[in-house]
């Protein structure tokens, strides 16, 4: 195999997360380790820790552009006229988004926790999407205060993720006979209850 061209930091960097991301698509979170990576760019698996401390640290960096997907389509959904509408579509929107993306999740979620902290960008991500669907939540209920919408928020995503990771782990058949659908609009549909009350 012919010597790759030396890139600048930035480019490897890029370089580095697409193979990621492809190899995620392909093998899967247990596929992805830096010699998958070399192999698959062409370089040594050192030089992949020239640009990322750890593995950890290229996983998180491969999570950004999944938070952009998830925030890109909540931002979507939150533009709906009827509220309720929207927060109906965002949650199925998720569903359908980590169903086709599958290693994307795992990767996201996947596995042990092998940092006690995260980027503050990270974080700040993760609570953007709280906020996002803590807004769609005031438009419905325009009563709640901002503490109180991203408590709801944060209940209505865990019930939203707990029947998605049930579902891509073929697990959900032995709770339920309910789909991840309808386990999360169960949900959803008792918070608007509650609200509306």
């Amino acid at each position: 195999m012919p010597r790759p061209r030396r890139q600048s930091r930035e480019a490897l960097q890029a370089t580095i997360l697409a193979a990621a991301r492809h190899i995620l698509a392909q093998d899967g979170i247990a596929g992805l380790s830096a010699r998958a990576i070399a192999r698959d760019i062409g370089y040594t698996p050192a030089s992949i820790y020239t640009v990322f401390d750890s593995m950890s640290d290229l996983l998180i960096e491969v999570n950004r552009d999944t938070i952009a997907q998830l925030a890109k389509m909540l931002a979507h959904h939150g533009t709906a006229e009827a509220p309720e509408a929207g927060l109906r579509a965002m949650l199925l929107g998720y569903i359908a988004f980590m169903r086709e993306n599958r290693a994307l999740w795992y990767a996201f979620f996947g596995g042990l926790r092998e940092r006690e902290e995260f980027p503050p960008w990270f974080t700040d991500s993760i609570s953007s999407l709280m906020e996002s669907i803590a807004a769609m939540l005031r438009a419905y209920a325009p009563a709640l205060d901002d503490a109180t919408a991203l408590r709801h928020a944060e209940q209505i995503y865990a019930a939203i993720h707990g029947a998605i990771a049930l579902d891509i782990d073929r697990r959900l058949d032995l709770v339920t006979r309910q789909s991840a659908e309808d386990l999360a609009l169960a949900a959803l549909d008792a918070m608007l209850a509650r609200l509306g009350a």
